[in-house]
């Protein structure tokens, strides 16, 4: 079997730089392992290869992430990303699929100076080739290497522990010396981020330019999970926006369409640049983005400092300093489970903007901060009080459409439903949530695949069995038409995980026999070894038997739900089928699941 040997580590690599790295590679291998690659990435994948590779993509080629998959959400401080899991997914398969089909192996040379985004990717390949049975065919090394740009934000404070994070997920020691960058490195691929990156960087651009472009590379780093390009970007920002600079938010705008770059991203709810009024302003702004950074990383209190270095600056406009503080608090209320103290940087801000007036981007902050401090009495278990606060958030921005206001207020029905059903009252929790469906073709299928699924288990808990079994069909329909085999994986598992719950001893249940093959049919084309694992397990029970090792065929190759893993081996060495019934999940009331097959923190 032919290795290729492939330098994927770059200098100064921005998101999937190391698959565009290793698909390139492949496809200069030519037939058949570029007769696979072509077939499955633009046929199977084709909305993921306008990201990965734009120019194998024709002038017609309409395809979008954005019409599949959610990103992650700056204003809730929200760092999970399906887009960014179903492209390093389509990557990852897409490779496996042509060593596989081509009958050649890959050996990555340089892991460690790798983009942050293709280390979490290296997660699903490999895990995708154990699972195919080609565990020889991928081949890591280099893991003590770094880019010149991680070995740059080490020297100031920002290491990147993604690739020893890896190395431990996949069970390896690391004996080689540590070095700044591999002994060669890959060719990177022209690409729109690529480009913006180099224009950021080359100091024959004027300063205006690449200040306005530091922003610009920070909101691609963040739509693309790369942590690593946006502190790159902001310590950029930071060393070239003086205070007293002529810069503000409009300055901002002008350049970049001056640079002919229509950001898709100028009036967007995340990363807005509307509110920056003086370069003391766009400072804030950076800082800000070195604190996502930090709290992505789950290094609180380093992300506590970042933001306060906003907070408290009293030359700061009062919205971006009632902001940092919004940061603040769902810092310490969700990574640092600290209510009280999330309560307190909430209603700090809140005071702070007492004085500011009443106008739009004002009022706007009062219901974010509102939202936080809703968040903190709900995690007290003080419902009314976080209804109260809900409801004053509505209040602040009833009207209102801009796009932060627009996210806030769906965010706010959405936490009243969830507040009425954790007080018992379901019923109410239902009419809440049916408000969204009053709004009609103004949403889309990613929208119906969530509304659908709460809508689903709302009903359930009424008693209503029919609407829920229609709404989760619903559900399953929108899955399909957005070809998600994550979601169809988990929704089919729950469901056959509730027509289980039957007397024991009864006949072979065919609703849930029905349910399991789905999920084990997900799980499959998803790679998953756990889950189809535990569909099997699910199938055995359906039919009134008890699961054999059998069931556990390529168990041994998860690397995603260890520990799950674990408990389910031990539950079918055990023969106890209430142990497996157990450990089958049941239909919630919210579909967000965390994408742990790019998880690096398990």
């Amino acid at each position: 079997m032919r290795i290729f040997d492939v330098p994927v580590g770059q200098p100064f690599p921005t998101a999937f730089a190391g698959f565009r790295t290793a698909l390139a590679a492949l496809d200069e291998y030519g037939f058949p392992v570029r007769k696979s690659l072509l077939k499955s990435l633009l046929g199977e994948y084709p909305a993921e290869a306008a990201v990965l590779m734009p120019a194998w993509c024709g002038p017609d080629h309409a395809a979008t992430i954005t019409a599949l998959a959610l990103t992650p959400s700056e204003r809730r401080l929200h760092p999970e990303s399906e887009q960014t899991f179903r492209t390093l997914h389509a990557a990852a398969d897409c490779v496996a699929g042509a060593l596989a089909d081509g009958g050649v192996g890959l050996r990555l040379v340089g892991a460690g100076a790798l983009d942050v985004p293709s280390v979490r990717g290296l997660l699903r390949l490999v895990e995708l080739v154990r699972w195919r049975g080609l565990g020889d065919r991928v081949q890591l090394t280099g893991f003590a290497r770094r880019s010149a740009l991680s070995a740059y934000l080490a020297e100031r404070g920002y290491p990147s522990p993604e690739p020893d994070q890896l190395l431990a997920r996949l069970g390896g020691a690391r004996d080689e010396p540590r070095a700044a960058a591999p002994d060669a490195a890959g060719s990177p691929v022209d690409t729109v981020e690529q480009r913006h990156f180099a224009m950021m960087t080359d100091e024959q651009t004027a300063s205006l330019d690449r200040v306005a472009l530091a922003v610009e590379v920070a909101r691609h780093g963040f739509f693309q999970s790369d942590l690593e390009v946006m502190a790159y970007a902001a310590l950029t920002g930071l060393r070239l926006c003086r205070p007293g600079q002529a810069v503000d938010g409009a300055a901002i705008t002008g350049a970049l369409r001056g640079l002919g770059i229509a950001s898709s991203w100028l009036d967007a709810v995340e990363f807005e640049v509307g509110v920056l009024r003086t370069a003391v302003d766009v400072r804030a702004f950076f800082h800000k983005v070195l604190g996502i950074v930090r709290s992505f990383r789950r290094q609180n209190e380093q992300a506590l400092d970042a933001f306060a270095a906003v907070a408290d600056d009293e030359a700061v406009s009062p919205e971006l300093r009632a902001q940092a503080m919004l940061y603040r608090a769902l810092t310490t209320v969700k990574m640092m489970r600290n209510p009280v103290a999330g309560r307190d940087e909430a209603e700090r801000g809140l005071a702070l903007l007492d004085g500011a007036g009443d106008g739009d981007t004002v009022e706007r902050e009062r219901g974010w901060l509102h939202n936080v401090r809703a968040l903190c009495a709900f995690s007290e278990g003080r419902y009314g009080g976080a209804t109260r606060d809900e409801k004053a958030a509505l209040n602040r921005v009833a009207g209102r459409s801009d796009a932060s206001s627009l996210h806030l207020k769906i965010n706010l029905v959405s936490n009243i439903s969830v507040l009425q059903e954790r007080a018992g009252r379901p019923e109410a929790a239902l009419r809440t949530w049916e408000r969204f469906a009053n709004v009609g073709n103004a949403w889309d299928t990613i929208f119906r695949k969530h509304h659908s699924y709460r809508l689903a288990g709302l009903a359930l808990a009424t008693g209503d069995r029919d609407r829920a079994a229609d709404r989760f069909a619903d559900s399953l329909s929108a899955c399909q038409e957005l070809d998600d085999v994550f979601h169809r994986a988990a929704i089919g598992m729950e469901l056959g995980g509730l027509a289980l719950d039957r007397p024991v001893g009864g006949p072979v249940d065919a609703v849930a026999v029905e349910h399991f093959a789905g999920a084990a049919e997900a799980a499959q084309r998803l790679g998953d070894p756990y889950q189809y694992a535990l569909a099997q397990v699910g199938l055995a029970l359906a039919a009134d038997r008890t699961p054999g090792r059998e069931a556990l065929t390529g168990l041994c190759d998860a690397l995603t739900y260890p520990r799950q893993a674990a408990r389910l081996r031990d539950a079918v060495e055990a023969g106890d089928r209430s142990a497996l019934s157990a450990l089958i999940p049941r239909p919630r009331t919210k579909l967000n699941r965390p994408f742990d097959h790019i998880n690096l923190h398990l």
